[in-house]
């Protein structure tokens, strides 16, 4: 980290993924309050993360601060994001899994 600042590339997209699917809603898409409440990250930092992501075509949303929301499209293998927060934290680890509880 460059002097003690967390960066959006200190941010693994599965964990990000998961903070997502953690704070979606029933009625719709997770939202950038959620997932840094969710993270205790700057908001800064995570919309950093969310625009990489939006970037690499793994979610859609909005990373300019305006709507703040975002829905998973695919993870980078090509699997859709259909499956259950377990199948997902069998691939971060159980370290990772800790971190969001």
């Amino acid at each position: 980290m460059s002097k003690g600042r967390v960066q959006a590339k200190h941010i693994s997209t599965p964990m990000f993924l998961l903070a997502m699917e953690a704070t979606a809603k029933e009625w719709g898409p997770s939202m950038i309050w959620d997932i840094v409440a969710l993270m205790a990250l700057p908001k800064r930092v995570v919309l950093a993360k969310a625009q990489r992501l939006i970037n690499q075509g793994v979610i859609d949303g909005c990373a300019c601060g305006c709507r703040g929301d975002f829905i998973p499209l695919a993870i980078p293998d090509g699997d859709v994001i259909d499956v259950p927060s377990r199948a997902i934290i069998g691939r971060i680890g159980a370290t990772d899994e800790k971190a969001l509880e």
